[in-house]
C-alpha cells in the first residue's frame, strides 16, 4: 500500500509538476472530500471530489497565472521609471517618488498620494450623504446599529429578519457606505484581486485579539478564553461554516466542529493562519518550498483579499454581536470608515507596486542594481546604502512594519504618548492658525495663486461660514471634512473593556475635538485649498492647455493629466458651479460623454463590452489624477507627516511598535515629526519646483516674513494668556524665537518654547522631548529633596518637595492647558494653591523670571482677589 500511494503521489507531481508534498496535499484534499460525500449518500464519491478539486486548482492556477503577469508588469514598469530618470543614480529619488510625495521628482502620482486622496473622497462622500439626512449623530454614537447591520445584509442578498425594522436614517446610512465599498471591491478586481460578492454580507468580520484572549475574563487560560468564546460564538455562526469539517474516526460531528473553532480562535489569537489554500507559494514566488530571497518577509495583497470566507454568520444580528463582543466594539460607521481607508491603500499599493509590493520592490531593487553593476559600479554601491531606507519606507506604507512585536507594551506607551499630548497641545490649533499663512501661501504659490491672494483667502476662510451645502457636497466628493470625521468618531466611541487605555485614548480624542484643530484643518484644506484650487482651474477653462498659467500647466502634468484629458475636463457637460463660479472637481469626468472619451481614447472601434470597462478604468484613472493634485496640495498646506518621515532610518527606520528601540524612537520624536514633514513639503519643494532663482529667492523671503510674523502672534498671544509682558520683538533673539514657533518647528516649537522650558528643564528634557522633560523635572524635584536633606535641611525637604510635586502635577491636567482656559485656571486656582503651599513663591518668580528674562508676569496679587488691570499695565 506504502508503494502504491508513493507511486501516486509521484504521478500526480509529475503530472502537475509540483512538489511531492503538494501532490500528498492534492490527495488527502479528494480524500477528504469523497469521504464527506459518501457520508451523504453520493453515488460515485471520489470521482465527483477529484473532479471538483481539479476544477478548482485550475481556477487557482488562472488566479496564480494572472498574478504572476501583473507582478511582472509591475516590475517592469519600475524598472522603466528608474531608466526614463537617470539609472541607478536616480534609483533611490525615482523609487521613493513611486511610493510617496517626492518634490524634485518629474511625477507626482504615488502610492500614499492615491490612498490618502481616494480613501478620504469614499469617506468624505459618504458621511456627507449621512450628514444630509441628518443621521451622522446616531450612526456614530451605535444607535443604528442594528438597522445598519440588516440593511447591509438584505442588500448583500441574505434572508431579512422581519423582527428588525430599518427606519429612513438607517437605510440612508447603509445607502451611503455600501456605494463606495462596492467601488472598492470593483477596483481591487481589476488589478489582482478575486473578492467574491457573498450571500448574506454586512462589512468585514474583525476579530479582536485581546478581547478573543480575554472572552473568560483576565487572566484566564488559554483553553478557558477558547471555551468561553466557543460557548458565546457557535450559535452565531451559520451551519455552511462547517459543511466541509468531517469528524475523523471516531469521532463526533460536534468534536470536529469544536476542533474547527479552536483553528479559527487561535489563529486569530497569535495571528498564525493555518489556513493557506494550495499550493502556498505561487508562481510569482516560485515553486516548491524554496521562496526567493526578494519575496521573503512580504506578503501578497491580492491573494489575501482573494481568501474564501472561513466563517460564515446566521444572520445580520449575529455578526454584530460577534463585532462588539470580538471584533472591536467600534460602531458600525467606524468599521465601514475603517474598511474605506484600508481598501484604499490596498488598491492604491497595488495599482503602483502588483499584488506584492514589497517583494516587487526588493526584486526591482536587485534588478537595478546588477543592471547597472557593470557600467556604475559606484553609483550601485551608493544605492545599495540606500535600500534599506526604501524597504522600511514600503513596510510603514504597507503595513508590516506597523504590526507590533509586543502589542501590550506599545499599548502602554501609546497611552503615555496621549498623555503627554493632552498636556501640552492645549494651543495647538492656534499653532497651525498662525502658521497657515506661511504654510499655505507657500503651497498655492506652485499653483499660480500669489501670497497676498493666498492669505486673504486664508483669512475668509478661517472667519467665514460653514460652506453652504452645494460647496460642501463638491468638496467632501474631493475628499474634504475627513480630519474632523475621524475626531468626531473616535471621540464618540467608549470600549467599556479596554481599561485604562480604552479610557486614555476616548479622552484623548475629546481633548483633540475641543482643542478645535480638526474643524480648523478641514476648514484650511477643504474650504480654502482645494476649493480655491477647483475655482482657480474653473477661472482657466476657456484656455487651451498650453495657455494655462505656467505653475498650473506644470502642476497638472506632473500628476499625468494631458492636454486631452484638459480638454474633456474644461468641455464636460452640465459643468459644476456655484453661485454662477466654475469649479473643476474630479467628479467632473462623470459628466463627460461616452463618445468624447471614447474617441479621446481611440477605441470607438472596440467590442461593446470592452468598451464599458475601458470608459470605466479612463474615469477612475482621469478622477484619480485631480483628485491626488487636489489633495497633496491641502496636505502640504498644513504639513502633513507620512510615510517619508516615519521610515527615514533617523525617524522610525525598521523598529516595529512595541520594541524598545521603537519605543525610545517615539518618545524621542515627540513634536519633531512637523519640522521634518515642513523640511519635506515646503522648503524641498519651494527649491525643486520654483520656476527660476529668483522666484525660489522670493519664495523664501516671503516663507521667512510669514513665518516669523506668525510666530509672533502665537507668542503674543500666549503670553497674553499666561500673564506675562509683551516681548521686545526687534531682540533678534525673539524674533528667532518667533520663526521657530510660527513655522520652522510647529507644535515642537511649543514645547521648546512653552513654559516648561522657560522655567528650567535641562538640556536632555528639552531635547528628549515631554516625556524626558519630565523624567528630568522629577529627577530635579528628587535632586533638591536630596540636597536639602543632606545639608541638614531635612525639616525644609518635604516643604520644598510637596510643592514642587503639586506644581509639577498641576502641569499635567488633562485638559488643563487648552488655550481658553488656562489662564482662568492659573489665575482663579493654580495661583492661589502655589502660594498657599509655599508663601512668597509669586515673588520668587518674578524675581527669577526678571533676571533670566528680563520681564515679570502681571495680574496677580498673592491672597487677593481676581485682578484687573487696564491696557499697558505692568505690575
Amino acid at each position: 500500500m506504502a508503494r502504491d500511494l508513493s507511486h501516486c503521489i509521484a504521478r500526480v507531481a509529475a503530472a502537475g509538476r509540483i512538489t511531492a508534498g503538494q501532490a500528498l496535499e492534492l490527495l488527502n484534499g479528494v480524500a477528504e472530500r469523497a469521504e464527506k460525500m459518501r457520508l451523504t449518500g453520493e453515488p460515485d464519491p471520489f470521482v465527483t471530489a477529484a473532479g471538483e478539486l481539479a476544477a478548482s486548482v485550475k481556477a487557482a492556477a488562472k488566479e496564480r497565472t494572472l498574478d504572476a503577469l501583473l507582478n511582472a508588469n509591475a516590475r517592469a514598469r519600475l524598472r522603466g521609471v528608474v531608466d526614463e530618470n537617470g539609472g541607478v543614480a536616480n534609483a533611490f529619488q525615482s523609487l521613493r517618488a513611486e511610493m510617496h510625495f517626492e518634490a524634485g521628482a518629474k511625477s507626482a502620482e504615488s502610492a500614499e498620494g492615491l490612498w490618502h486622496a481616494l480613501g478620504r473622497r469614499w469617506i468624505g462622500a459618504a458621511i456627507n450623504k449621512i450628514n444630509l439626512a441628518g443621521a451622522f449623530k446616531a450612526a456614530k454614537s451605535g444607535l443604528l446599529d442594528n438597522e445598519i447591520a440588516e440593511a447591509l445584509w438584505r442588500m448583500s442578498g441574505g434572508t431579512a429578519n422581519e423582527k428588525v425594522r430599518i427606519s429612513k436614517a438607517g437605510q440612508a446610512v447603509a445607502d451611503a457606505i455600501k456605494a463606495p465599498m462596492d467601488e472598492a471591491v470593483e477596483r481591487l478586481n481589476t488589478i489582482g484581486a478575486h473578492i467574491e460578492k457573498a450571500e448574506g454580507y454586512a462589512l468585514p468580520t474583525v476579530w479582536d485579539a485581546r478581547q478573543l484572549r480575554k472572552a473568560a475574563g483576565p487572566g484566564a487560560s488559554a483553553d478557558d478564553a477558547f471555551g468561553a468564546w466557543w460557548a458565546r460564538e457557535r450559535p452565531r455562526m451559520a451551519d455552511r461554516t462547517f459543511r466541509d469539517v468531517m469528524p475523523k474516526e471516531g469521532q463526533s460531528q460536534a468534536d470536529a466542529e469544536r476542533e474547527f473553532g479552536k483553528s479559527v480562535f487561535f489563529g486569530r489569537v497569535t495571528g498564525i493562519d493555518l489556513s493557506g489554500g494550495f499550493p502556498s507559494v505561487g508562481m510569482a514566488e516560485g515553486t516548491g518550498d524554496y521562496v526567493p530571497y526578494a519575496f521573503e518577509g512580504t506578503r501578497n495583497i491580492g491573494r489575501k483579499l482573494s481568501q474564501h470566507r472561513v466563517v460564515f454568520w446566521k444572520d445580520a444580528q449575529s455578526w454584530l454581536e460577534h463585532s462588539q463582543e470580538f471584533g472591536g466594539g467600534a460602531s458600525l460607521l467606524q468599521h465601514a470608515v475603517q474598511v474605506m481607508d484600508s481598501s484604499a491603500r490596498r488598491y492604491a499599493l497595488m495599482q503602483k507596486f502588483g499584488t506584492n509590493p514589497a517583494a516587487n520592490l526588493n526584486q526591482v531593487i536587485e534588478d537595478v542594481k546588477g543592471q547597472y553593476r557593470n557600467t556604475e559600479p559606484d553609483a550601485v554601491n551608493a544605492f545599495g546604502k540606500q535600500e534599506q531606507q526604501l524597504k522600511d519606507t514600503m513596510g510603514r506604507l504597507d503595513g508590516l512594519l506597523n504590526a507590533p512585536m509586543n502589542a501590550d507594551r506599545q499599548r502602554l506607551a501609546e497611552t503615555i504618548l496621549t498623555l503627554e499630548a493632552e498636556m501640552h497641545l492645549g494651543g495647538v490649533s492656534l499653532t497651525h492658525l498662525t502658521a497657515a499663512p506661511f504654510t499655505l501661501s507657500a503651497q498655492l504659490t506652485h499653483h499660480g495663486i500669489n501670497h497676498w491672494n493666498a492669505i486673504g483667502e486664508i483669512a475668509r476662510t478661517i472667519f467665514s461660514r460653514q460652506s453652504q451645502d452645494e460647496k460642501r457636497a463638491i468638496l467632501a466628493e474631493a475628499g474634504g471634512y475627513v480630519h474632523g470625521i475621524h475626531a468626531s468618531l473616535a471621540a464618540a466611541m467608549r470600549r467599556p473593556d479596554t481599561g485604562i487605555p480604552g479610557w486614555v485614548s476616548y479622552l484623548g480624542a475629546k481633548f483633540m475635538q475641543m482643542t478645535t484643530l480638526p474643524y480648523f484643518i478641514d476648514k484650511l484644506q477643504a474650504d480654502g485649498v482645494k476649493g480655491m484650487l477647483m475655482a482657480n482651474l474653473g477661472h482657466q477653462v476657456g484656455r487651451a492647455f498650453a495657455d494655462l498659467e505656467p505653475h498650473v500647466r506644470a502642476m497638472l502634468g506632473r500628476y499625468g493629466l494631458t492636454e486631452g484629458e484638459w480638454d474633456l475636463l474644461r468641455n464636460v457637460e452640465n459643468p459644476t458651479t456655484v453661485d454662477g463660479v466654475r469649479y473643476v472637481t474630479p467628479a467632473d469626468i462623470k459628466n463627460v460623454s461616452d463618445d468624447a472619451l471614447l474617441e479621446h481614447l481611440d477605441a470607438t472601434n472596440y467590442p461593446e463590452d470592452q468598451q464599458a470597462r475601458v470608459l470605466r478604468d479612463a474615469r477612475w484613472n482621469i478622477g484619480d489624477k485631480l483628485l491626488m493634485y487636489f489633495n497633496d496640495a491641502a496636505e502640504h498646506s498644513t504639513v502633513t507627516p507620512g510615510v517619508r518621515e516615519r521610515g527615514n532610518p533617523w525617524v522610525l527606520g525598521s523598529a516595529r511598535p512595541g520594541s524598545w528601540d521603537y519605543l525610545a524612537r517615539r518618545f524621542l520624536l515627540q513634536f519633531k515629526m512637523w519640522p521634518l514633514a515642513a523640511y519635506h513639503q515646503i522648503w524641498l519643494q519651494n527649491l525643486s519646483q520654483s520656476m527660476g532663482r529668483l522666484e525660489a529667492a522670493q519664495n523664501i523671503g516671503w516663507i521667512l516674513a510669514l513665518a516669523t510674523a506668525g510666530g509672533a502672534l502665537r507668542m503674543s498671544v500666549n503670553d497674553a494668556v499666561n500673564g506675562r509682558p509683551q516681548r521686545n520683538y526687534l531682540n533678534p533673539v525673539t524674533a528667532l524665537a518667533a520663526f521657530a514657533q510660527g513655522g520652522g518647528l510647529g507644535i515642537y516649537g511649543d514645547f521648546l518654547f512653552g513654559e516648561v522650558n522657560r522655567m528650567g528643564a535641562g538640556l536632555v528634557g528639552t531635547i528628549g522631548g515631554p516625556v524626558a522633560s519630565d523624567l528630568d523635572r522629577l529627577l530635579q524635584i528628587y535632586g533638591r529633596f536630596k540636597t536639602d536633606v543632606e545639608t541638614g535641611k531635612g525639616s525644609k525637604a518635604l516643604d520644598h518637595m510637596w510643592p514642587d510635586l503639586v506644581k509639577f502635577g498641576i502641569g499635567h491636567v488633562p485638559f488643563g492647558n487648552l488655550i481658553y482656559l488656562k489662564s482662568a485656571l492659573d489665575y482663579l486656582l493654580w495661583y492661589h494653591i502655589y502660594e498657599a503651599m509655599s508663601p512668597g513663591w509669586w515673588e520668587r518668580t518674578n524675581r527669577r523670571m526678571q533676571k533670566e528674562q528680563d520681564s515679570h508676569m502681571i495680574g496677580y496679587t498673592p491672597g487677593g482677589k481676581v485682578p484687573y488691570f487696564p491696557i499697558g499695565a505692568t505690575h
